[in-house]
Protein backbone atom coordinates (compact mmCIF):
# COMPACT_ATOMS: atom_id res chain seq x y z
CA UNK A 1 0.00 0.00 0.00
CA UNK A 2 0.73 3.54 -1.04
CA UNK A 3 -0.93 6.36 1.83
CA UNK A 4 -0.50 9.75 2.27
CA UNK A 5 -1.71 10.63 5.66
CA UNK A 6 -2.31 14.12 6.19
CA UNK A 7 -2.49 16.50 8.76
CA UNK A 8 -3.75 19.85 8.85
CA UNK A 9 -2.81 22.73 10.86
CA UNK A 10 -5.87 23.99 12.76
CA UNK A 11 -6.53 27.36 12.66
CA UNK A 12 -9.46 28.16 14.53
CA UNK A 13 -9.12 26.42 18.31
CA UNK A 14 -5.78 28.67 19.28
CA UNK A 15 -3.95 24.83 19.75
CA UNK A 16 -0.36 24.40 18.66
CA UNK A 17 -0.69 21.30 16.77
CA UNK A 18 -4.00 19.60 17.29
CA UNK A 19 -3.59 16.42 15.19
CA UNK A 20 -0.48 15.81 17.48
CA UNK A 21 -2.70 13.19 19.30
CA UNK A 22 -3.70 11.52 15.65
CA UNK A 23 -0.09 11.88 14.82
CA UNK A 24 1.42 9.99 17.82
CA UNK A 25 -1.54 7.23 17.24
CA UNK A 26 -0.36 6.83 13.49
CA UNK A 27 3.11 6.41 14.34
CA UNK A 28 2.34 3.42 16.11
CA UNK A 29 0.99 1.20 14.00
CA UNK A 30 2.61 -0.35 10.29
CA UNK A 31 1.29 3.00 8.56
CA UNK A 32 4.73 4.87 8.34
CA UNK A 33 6.90 1.76 6.61
CA UNK A 34 3.95 2.55 3.87
CA UNK A 35 3.54 6.18 3.83
CA UNK A 36 4.52 9.43 3.00
CA UNK A 37 3.53 12.13 5.48
CA UNK A 38 2.42 15.67 5.35
CA UNK A 39 2.07 16.78 8.34
CA UNK A 40 1.55 20.17 10.56
CA UNK A 41 5.29 20.94 11.82
CA UNK A 42 4.54 21.39 15.00
CA UNK A 43 3.23 17.48 15.44
CA UNK A 44 7.56 16.51 15.54
CA UNK A 45 8.63 19.06 17.65
CA UNK A 46 7.16 16.90 20.96
CA UNK A 47 9.26 18.65 23.55
CA UNK A 48 7.12 21.93 23.45
CA UNK A 49 3.99 19.75 24.57
CA UNK A 50 5.78 16.80 27.35
CA UNK A 51 2.90 18.01 30.26
CA UNK A 52 0.05 18.40 27.36
CA UNK A 53 -2.74 15.61 27.40
CA UNK A 54 -1.05 13.77 24.85
CA UNK A 55 1.70 12.58 26.96
CA UNK A 56 -0.65 11.30 29.71
CA UNK A 57 -0.32 7.44 30.13
CA UNK A 58 -4.36 7.66 30.37
CA UNK A 59 -4.42 9.15 27.11
CA UNK A 60 -1.47 6.86 25.52
CA UNK A 61 -3.22 4.00 26.59
CA UNK A 62 -7.15 5.93 25.17
CA UNK A 63 -5.43 6.50 21.50
CA UNK A 64 -3.51 3.36 21.71
CA UNK A 65 0.55 4.45 21.33
CA UNK A 66 3.50 5.03 23.16
CA UNK A 67 5.73 7.91 23.32
CA UNK A 68 8.66 6.81 21.22
CA UNK A 69 11.55 9.09 19.37
CA UNK A 70 12.58 5.99 17.18
CA UNK A 71 8.96 5.91 15.77
CA UNK A 72 8.90 9.43 13.87
CA UNK A 73 8.45 8.19 10.02
CA UNK A 74 11.43 9.18 7.75
CA UNK A 75 9.28 10.01 4.45
CA UNK A 76 7.40 13.45 5.83
CA UNK A 77 7.23 17.09 4.90
CA UNK A 78 5.25 19.91 6.19
CA UNK A 79 2.50 22.01 5.65
CA UNK A 80 3.14 24.87 7.60
CA UNK A 81 0.37 27.32 9.37
CA UNK A 82 1.76 30.26 7.68
CA UNK A 83 -0.45 29.07 4.45
CA UNK A 84 -3.64 29.41 5.78
CA UNK A 85 -2.75 32.82 8.22
CA UNK A 86 -3.75 35.06 4.78
CA UNK A 87 -7.07 32.95 4.61
CA UNK A 88 -7.82 34.09 8.30
CA UNK A 89 -7.27 37.75 8.21
CA UNK A 90 -9.79 37.64 4.85
CA UNK A 91 -12.71 36.19 6.94
CA UNK A 92 -11.74 38.42 10.08
CA UNK A 93 -12.06 35.16 12.57
CA UNK A 94 -10.11 31.90 13.10
CA UNK A 95 -13.68 29.79 13.05
CA UNK A 96 -15.11 31.87 9.76
CA UNK A 97 -11.79 30.62 7.98
CA UNK A 98 -12.49 27.21 9.53
CA UNK A 99 -15.40 26.99 7.87
CA UNK A 100 -14.56 28.59 4.43
CA UNK A 101 -11.97 26.00 4.56
CA UNK A 102 -14.05 22.97 4.99
CA UNK A 103 -16.72 23.54 2.50
CA UNK A 104 -15.05 25.81 -0.62
CA UNK A 105 -11.75 25.92 -2.26
CA UNK A 106 -8.75 27.61 -1.53
CA UNK A 107 -6.14 28.05 -4.42
CA UNK A 108 -2.71 28.59 -2.25
CA UNK A 109 -3.45 25.11 -0.49
CA UNK A 110 -4.28 23.39 -3.57
CA UNK A 111 -1.16 24.59 -5.38
CA UNK A 112 0.88 23.10 -2.56
CA UNK A 113 -1.26 20.09 -2.06
CA UNK A 114 -0.47 19.11 -6.32
CA UNK A 115 3.45 19.85 -5.40
CA UNK A 116 3.14 17.66 -2.66
CA UNK A 117 1.44 15.01 -3.78
CA UNK A 118 3.69 14.99 -6.89
CA UNK A 119 6.63 14.79 -4.44
CA UNK A 120 5.06 11.87 -2.49
CA UNK A 121 4.30 9.94 -5.91
CA UNK A 122 7.88 10.05 -6.51
CA UNK A 123 9.14 8.35 -3.41
CA UNK A 124 6.43 5.63 -2.99
CA UNK A 125 6.15 4.96 -6.76
CA UNK A 126 2.44 6.05 -6.73
CA UNK A 127 -0.25 6.72 -4.23
CA UNK A 128 -3.08 4.39 -3.35
CA UNK A 129 -4.87 6.64 -1.18
CA UNK A 130 -4.82 9.66 1.23
CA UNK A 131 -5.96 9.88 4.85
CA UNK A 132 -7.69 13.04 5.97
CA UNK A 133 -9.47 13.34 9.48
CA UNK A 134 -11.40 16.45 8.62
CA UNK A 135 -13.55 17.90 5.49
CA UNK A 136 -11.70 20.34 3.20
CA UNK A 137 -12.77 21.06 0.08
CA UNK A 138 -9.19 21.72 -1.66
CA UNK A 139 -8.41 18.01 -0.99
CA UNK A 140 -11.30 17.26 -1.86
CA UNK A 141 -10.49 18.67 -5.61
CA UNK A 142 -6.91 17.79 -5.60
CA UNK A 143 -7.52 14.22 -5.29
CA UNK A 144 -10.65 13.62 -7.44
CA UNK A 145 -8.52 15.82 -10.36
CA UNK A 146 -5.65 13.13 -9.96
CA UNK A 147 -8.25 10.03 -9.35
CA UNK A 148 -6.68 9.17 -5.80
CA UNK A 149 -9.23 7.46 -3.24
CA UNK A 150 -9.54 9.81 -0.31
CA UNK A 151 -10.29 8.27 3.16
CA UNK A 152 -11.82 10.79 6.18
CA UNK A 153 -11.87 8.87 9.21
CA UNK A 154 -12.90 10.27 12.95
CA UNK A 155 -13.30 8.95 15.95
CA UNK A 156 -16.76 7.41 16.19
CA UNK A 157 -19.75 7.95 18.43
CA UNK A 158 -18.90 5.02 20.89
CA UNK A 159 -15.66 5.14 22.57
CA UNK A 160 -14.04 2.97 25.42
CA UNK A 161 -14.01 2.38 28.46
CA UNK A 162 -17.50 1.76 27.94
CA UNK A 163 -18.25 0.90 24.67
CA UNK A 164 -15.79 -0.97 21.87
CA UNK A 165 -13.84 1.68 20.55
CA UNK A 166 -15.11 2.72 17.34
CA UNK A 167 -14.38 5.10 14.16
CA UNK A 168 -15.31 6.03 10.78
CA UNK A 169 -14.47 5.77 7.49
CA UNK A 170 -15.83 7.52 4.44
CA UNK A 171 -14.43 8.16 1.24
CA UNK A 172 -16.80 11.48 1.30
CA UNK A 173 -16.82 13.42 4.46
CA UNK A 174 -16.65 13.34 7.31
CA UNK A 175 -19.50 14.97 10.09
CA UNK A 176 -21.07 16.28 7.32
CA UNK A 177 -21.02 15.79 3.62
CA UNK A 178 -20.75 12.05 3.95
CA UNK A 179 -21.65 8.96 2.13
CA UNK A 180 -23.90 7.32 4.68
CA UNK A 181 -27.01 7.98 2.98
CA UNK A 182 -25.80 6.55 -0.18
CA UNK A 183 -23.89 3.31 1.44
CA UNK A 184 -27.28 2.45 3.51
CA UNK A 185 -28.76 2.32 -0.01
CA UNK A 186 -26.68 -0.30 -1.39
CA UNK A 187 -26.81 -2.25 2.27
CA UNK A 188 -30.71 -2.67 1.71
CA UNK A 189 -30.07 -3.60 -1.24
CA UNK A 190 -27.28 -6.11 -0.78
CA UNK A 191 -30.35 -7.28 2.18
CA UNK A 192 -33.44 -7.09 0.20
CA UNK A 193 -34.42 -10.52 1.15
CA UNK A 194 -33.67 -10.08 4.25
CA UNK A 195 -36.41 -9.63 6.86
CA UNK A 196 -35.45 -10.26 10.17
CA UNK A 197 -32.91 -7.91 12.11
CA UNK A 198 -30.81 -7.99 14.88
CA UNK A 199 -32.17 -6.11 17.40
CA UNK A 200 -31.31 -3.34 19.32
CA UNK A 201 -30.29 -4.58 22.82
CA UNK A 202 -28.31 -7.25 20.79
CA UNK A 203 -26.52 -4.37 18.88
CA UNK A 204 -26.04 -2.49 22.09
CA UNK A 205 -24.97 -5.29 24.09
CA UNK A 206 -22.30 -6.49 21.49
CA UNK A 207 -20.62 -3.12 21.34
CA UNK A 208 -20.81 -2.39 25.07
CA UNK A 209 -18.05 -3.39 27.62
CA UNK A 210 -18.49 -1.84 30.77
CA UNK A 211 -20.72 -2.86 33.32
CA UNK A 212 -23.40 -0.31 33.16
CA UNK A 213 -26.29 0.56 36.24
CA UNK A 214 -29.67 0.11 35.20
CA UNK A 215 -31.40 3.65 33.81
CA UNK A 216 -34.36 4.95 36.71
CA UNK A 217 -37.73 3.73 35.62
CA UNK A 218 -38.88 7.23 35.14
CA UNK A 219 -36.29 9.48 34.20
CA UNK A 220 -36.73 12.80 36.08
CA UNK A 221 -35.77 15.08 32.64
CA UNK A 222 -38.41 15.29 29.78
CA UNK A 223 -35.01 16.43 27.52
CA UNK A 224 -31.34 15.65 28.07
CA UNK A 225 -29.76 18.50 25.54
CA UNK A 226 -25.97 17.31 24.70
CA UNK A 227 -23.79 20.60 23.58
CA UNK A 228 -20.72 20.46 21.62
CA UNK A 229 -17.76 21.86 21.16
CA UNK A 230 -18.38 25.49 19.84
CA UNK A 231 -15.35 25.30 17.19
CA UNK A 232 -15.21 21.64 15.79
CA UNK A 233 -16.35 21.10 12.39
CA UNK A 234 -19.77 19.54 13.37
CA UNK A 235 -21.03 23.32 14.25
CA UNK A 236 -19.02 25.42 12.47
CA UNK A 237 -19.77 23.98 9.24
CA UNK A 238 -22.35 21.06 9.35
CA UNK A 239 -24.64 22.73 11.88
CA UNK A 240 -27.12 23.88 9.42
CA UNK A 241 -26.72 27.17 11.29
CA UNK A 242 -27.73 26.00 14.98
CA UNK A 243 -25.42 26.47 17.94
CA UNK A 244 -25.73 24.51 21.03
CA UNK A 245 -26.84 27.57 22.89
CA UNK A 246 -29.89 27.76 20.64
CA UNK A 247 -31.13 23.91 21.36
CA UNK A 248 -30.60 24.69 24.77
CA UNK A 249 -32.67 27.41 24.39
CA UNK A 250 -35.62 25.99 21.98
CA UNK A 251 -35.78 22.78 24.74
CA UNK A 252 -36.00 25.01 27.54
CA UNK A 253 -38.98 26.92 25.73
CA UNK A 254 -40.61 23.98 24.58
CA UNK A 255 -40.28 21.32 27.61
CA UNK A 256 -40.15 24.12 30.62
CA UNK A 257 -36.57 25.12 32.52
CA UNK A 258 -37.14 22.46 35.03
CA UNK A 259 -37.45 19.41 32.92
CA UNK A 260 -34.34 20.15 30.85
CA UNK A 261 -30.49 18.49 31.90
CA UNK A 262 -27.66 19.85 29.90
CA UNK A 263 -24.60 18.35 29.28
CA UNK A 264 -21.65 20.13 28.36
CA UNK A 265 -18.67 19.46 26.24
CA UNK A 266 -15.74 18.69 28.50
CA UNK A 267 -13.45 20.76 26.33
CA UNK A 268 -16.07 23.49 25.17
CA UNK A 269 -16.29 27.06 26.96
CA UNK A 270 -19.48 28.06 27.14
CA UNK A 271 -21.46 28.15 30.22
CA UNK A 272 -25.36 27.70 30.04
CA UNK A 273 -28.07 28.79 32.65
CA UNK A 274 -29.86 25.58 33.45
CA UNK A 275 -29.57 22.22 35.17
CA UNK A 276 -26.24 20.87 33.98
CA UNK A 277 -25.51 17.18 34.11
CA UNK A 278 -22.72 15.99 36.10
CA UNK A 279 -22.55 12.62 35.49
CA UNK A 280 -19.55 10.18 35.12
CA UNK A 281 -20.39 9.49 31.75
CA UNK A 282 -23.13 10.18 28.79
CA UNK A 283 -24.98 6.91 29.78
CA UNK A 284 -25.76 8.26 33.12
CA UNK A 285 -26.77 11.54 31.48
CA UNK A 286 -29.31 9.58 28.93
CA UNK A 287 -30.90 7.74 31.49
CA UNK A 288 -31.62 10.97 32.93
CA UNK A 289 -33.80 11.70 30.06
CA UNK A 290 -36.74 10.59 28.47
CA UNK A 291 -35.56 12.22 25.01
CA UNK A 292 -32.06 13.50 23.62
CA UNK A 293 -31.97 16.58 21.39
CA UNK A 294 -28.33 17.97 20.12
CA UNK A 295 -27.19 19.78 16.82
CA UNK A 296 -24.87 16.15 15.91
CA UNK A 297 -23.56 14.84 18.97
CA UNK A 298 -22.26 11.71 19.09
CA UNK A 299 -24.41 11.01 22.43
CA UNK A 300 -27.13 11.02 20.04
CA UNK A 301 -26.00 7.58 18.92
CA UNK A 302 -25.15 5.84 22.15
CA UNK A 303 -28.83 6.83 23.24
CA UNK A 304 -30.39 5.53 20.28
CA UNK A 305 -28.96 1.89 21.45
CA UNK A 306 -31.10 2.28 24.25
CA UNK A 307 -34.35 3.15 22.74
CA UNK A 308 -34.25 6.47 24.05
CA UNK A 309 -36.26 9.02 21.05
CA UNK A 310 -33.30 11.10 19.52
CA UNK A 311 -33.40 14.53 17.67
CA UNK A 312 -30.70 16.21 15.62
CA UNK A 313 -30.90 19.67 14.08
CA UNK A 314 -27.45 19.40 12.04
CA UNK A 315 -26.08 17.41 9.41
CA UNK A 316 -24.93 13.91 10.50
CA UNK A 317 -24.60 10.62 8.99
CA UNK A 318 -27.34 8.98 11.89
CA UNK A 319 -29.68 10.62 9.88
CA UNK A 320 -30.09 6.84 8.31
CA UNK A 321 -31.73 5.89 11.37
CA UNK A 322 -33.77 8.60 11.64
CA UNK A 323 -36.82 10.66 9.80
CA UNK A 324 -37.51 14.51 8.98
CA UNK A 325 -39.53 15.90 11.23
CA UNK A 326 -41.40 19.48 10.81
CA UNK A 327 -40.73 22.28 13.88
CA UNK A 328 -41.73 25.78 13.30
CA UNK A 329 -40.51 26.83 10.47
CA UNK A 330 -37.46 24.60 9.77
CA UNK A 331 -36.83 20.35 9.81
CA UNK A 332 -35.57 18.65 12.21
CA UNK A 333 -34.62 15.14 12.06
CA UNK A 334 -36.11 12.32 14.87
CA UNK A 335 -35.44 8.74 15.65
CA UNK A 336 -39.50 8.66 16.56
CA UNK A 337 -41.37 6.74 14.22
CA UNK A 338 -38.29 5.52 12.16
CA UNK A 339 -39.40 2.31 10.11
CA UNK A 340 -36.99 -0.49 10.41
CA UNK A 341 -34.84 0.73 13.43
CA UNK A 342 -33.13 -1.97 13.81
CA UNK A 343 -31.70 -2.02 9.50
CA UNK A 344 -30.34 1.25 10.17
CA UNK A 345 -29.34 0.76 13.39
CA UNK A 346 -27.30 -2.75 12.22
CA UNK A 347 -25.72 -0.79 9.29
CA UNK A 348 -24.56 2.00 11.32
CA UNK A 349 -22.83 0.48 13.84
CA UNK A 350 -21.69 -2.82 12.52
CA UNK A 351 -20.87 -1.91 9.21
CA UNK A 352 -20.56 2.01 9.23
CA UNK A 353 -18.26 2.43 12.06
CA UNK A 354 -15.48 1.03 11.94
CA UNK A 355 -13.29 -0.80 15.21
CA UNK A 356 -10.35 2.02 16.02
CA UNK A 357 -7.66 0.04 16.33
CA UNK A 358 -7.81 -0.42 12.36
CA UNK A 359 -7.63 3.42 11.09
CA UNK A 360 -4.17 3.25 10.61
CA UNK A 361 -4.00 -0.54 9.52
CA UNK A 362 -2.58 -0.94 5.59
CA UNK A 363 -4.07 -4.00 5.30
CA UNK A 364 -7.51 -3.20 6.36
CA UNK A 365 -7.74 0.34 4.13
CA UNK A 366 -6.18 -1.51 1.37
CA UNK A 367 -9.07 -4.14 1.67
CA UNK A 368 -11.60 -1.09 1.80
CA UNK A 369 -10.48 -0.13 -1.24
CA UNK A 370 -11.69 -2.87 -3.06
CA UNK A 371 -15.48 -2.26 -1.82
CA UNK A 372 -16.28 -4.88 -0.09
CA UNK A 373 -19.76 -6.24 0.62
CA UNK A 374 -21.42 -4.96 3.79
CA UNK A 375 -22.09 -8.55 5.14
CA UNK A 376 -17.94 -9.17 4.83
CA UNK A 377 -17.45 -5.40 6.80
CA UNK A 378 -19.26 -6.61 9.40
CA UNK A 379 -18.19 -10.02 9.87
CA UNK A 380 -14.81 -8.26 9.51
CA UNK A 381 -15.41 -5.46 12.39
CA UNK A 382 -17.27 -8.57 14.66
CA UNK A 383 -13.57 -10.78 14.25
CA UNK A 384 -12.05 -7.74 15.54
CA UNK A 385 -13.76 -7.37 18.27
CA UNK A 386 -13.91 -10.96 19.24
CA UNK A 387 -10.31 -10.94 19.09
CA UNK A 388 -9.65 -13.15 16.05
CA UNK A 389 -7.52 -12.69 13.62
CA UNK A 390 -8.26 -10.71 10.40
CA UNK A 391 -9.83 -12.35 7.50
CA UNK A 392 -10.35 -10.08 4.72
CA UNK A 393 -13.37 -11.61 2.60
CA UNK A 394 -12.94 -11.22 -1.61
CA UNK A 395 -16.13 -11.42 -4.05
CA UNK A 396 -19.31 -12.45 -3.35
CA UNK A 397 -20.20 -13.58 0.57
CA UNK A 398 -21.08 -16.97 0.85
CA UNK A 399 -23.61 -18.50 3.20
CA UNK A 400 -20.62 -19.22 5.99
CA UNK A 401 -19.96 -15.95 6.22
CA UNK A 402 -23.37 -15.02 6.90
CA UNK A 403 -23.77 -17.90 9.44
CA UNK A 404 -20.58 -16.69 11.02
CA UNK A 405 -22.46 -13.03 10.86
CA UNK A 406 -25.08 -14.55 13.29
CA UNK A 407 -23.00 -16.18 15.18
CA UNK A 408 -20.41 -13.79 16.35
CA UNK A 409 -22.90 -11.10 17.01
CA UNK A 410 -24.71 -13.48 19.07
CA UNK A 411 -21.59 -14.41 21.18
CA UNK A 412 -20.63 -10.70 21.55
CA UNK A 413 -24.11 -9.97 23.06
CA UNK A 414 -24.12 -12.55 25.32
CA UNK A 415 -20.64 -11.23 26.32
CA UNK A 416 -21.72 -8.26 26.80
CA UNK A 417 -25.11 -8.94 28.80
CA UNK A 418 -22.75 -10.90 30.93
CA UNK A 419 -20.29 -7.77 31.55
CA UNK A 420 -23.19 -6.04 32.21
CA UNK A 421 -24.51 -7.88 35.07
CA UNK A 422 -21.29 -7.17 36.78
CA UNK A 423 -21.14 -5.25 39.67
CA UNK A 424 -19.67 -1.45 38.40
CA UNK A 425 -16.32 -0.61 39.76
CA UNK A 426 -16.28 2.45 42.09
CA UNK A 427 -16.46 5.83 41.09
CA UNK A 428 -12.75 7.47 40.35
CA UNK A 429 -12.56 10.09 38.66
CA UNK A 430 -15.29 10.95 35.47
CA UNK A 431 -14.43 9.31 32.36
CA UNK A 432 -14.11 11.93 29.88
CA UNK A 433 -12.25 12.72 26.00
CA UNK A 434 -8.90 13.81 24.95
CA UNK A 435 -7.47 14.60 28.76
CA UNK A 436 -10.35 17.03 30.37
CA UNK A 437 -11.12 13.80 33.38
CA UNK A 438 -11.89 17.19 35.94
CA UNK A 439 -13.81 19.05 34.16
CA UNK A 440 -17.51 17.59 35.40
CA UNK A 441 -15.76 17.30 38.90
CA UNK A 442 -14.94 20.80 38.54
CA UNK A 443 -18.82 21.62 37.33
CA UNK A 444 -20.24 19.37 40.50
CA UNK A 445 -17.85 21.30 43.15
CA UNK A 446 -18.89 24.61 41.66
CA UNK A 447 -22.39 23.76 41.78
CA UNK A 448 -22.09 22.05 45.45
CA UNK A 449 -20.34 25.49 46.76
CA UNK A 450 -23.51 27.26 45.03
CA UNK A 451 -26.07 25.00 46.78
CA UNK A 452 -24.19 25.55 50.28
CA UNK A 453 -23.77 29.74 49.68
CA UNK A 454 -27.73 29.62 49.29
CA UNK A 455 -28.00 27.22 52.34
CA UNK A 456 -26.31 29.88 54.30
CA UNK A 457 -28.22 32.45 52.47
CA UNK A 458 -31.74 30.91 53.46
CA UNK A 459 -30.34 30.22 57.11
CA UNK A 460 -28.92 34.23 57.19
CA UNK A 461 -32.47 35.07 56.20
CA UNK A 462 -34.44 33.13 58.39
CA UNK A 463 -32.55 33.97 61.70
CA UNK A 464 -33.05 38.01 60.43
CA UNK A 465 -37.14 36.76 60.40
CA UNK A 466 -37.18 35.16 63.73
CA UNK A 467 -38.83 36.70 66.58
CA UNK A 468 -35.58 36.18 69.18
CA UNK A 469 -33.35 38.40 66.59
CA UNK A 470 -36.07 41.01 66.89
CA UNK A 471 -37.27 40.38 71.02
CA UNK A 472 -33.23 41.22 70.89
CA UNK A 473 -32.38 44.34 68.48
CA UNK A 474 -33.19 47.15 71.49
CA UNK A 475 -30.42 44.65 73.48
CA UNK A 476 -27.87 45.30 69.96
CA UNK A 477 -28.58 48.66 69.51
CA UNK A 478 -27.61 49.43 73.07
CA UNK A 479 -24.56 47.37 72.75
CA UNK A 480 -23.44 49.10 69.88
CA UNK A 481 -23.97 52.93 71.12
CA UNK A 482 -21.86 51.84 74.15
CA UNK A 483 -19.29 50.26 71.97
CA UNK A 484 -18.81 53.67 69.84
CA UNK A 485 -18.63 55.60 73.05
CA UNK A 486 -15.26 53.59 74.47
CA UNK A 487 -12.20 55.63 74.40
CA UNK A 488 -10.20 53.95 71.70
Amino acid sequence: MKIVPILFPHPCRGETAPYLCTFLRSINTALPRSAYYIVDPACLDWNRFRQRWEFEPWNQWFHEYRIDERLKPERIEFLDESLLEPLVRQHVTPIRAWRFLILNRYRPLEDFLEAALDRAAAELGGIDCVLTWLNVASLQYVCARRGIALVHNEHGPLRKPIWRHTAYFDFFGVNGQTAAAAEFAAFCEQFAQRDQWPSLEDIRDALLTAARSEAPLVAPYRCGVAAQLEEDSNLVAFGNGFSSLEVVRHCQRKFGWEQVLIRLHPMGIAMVRGHLDTSPNALAFIGQCDEIHTVNSSVAAEALLFGKTVVTYGDTPLRVAMRPQPDGDGTVWTSEGVAFPARAATFFFLSYLMPYSLVFDPAYIGWRLRRPSHLARMVAHLRHYSGLPPRYEEGPPSGNVAAEFEELLGRLAEAGRTQAATPAASEGEPFSFEGVPSFYRQIDERQALLRECHALRHEHDATLASRSWKITAPLRWLDARLRSRRPS
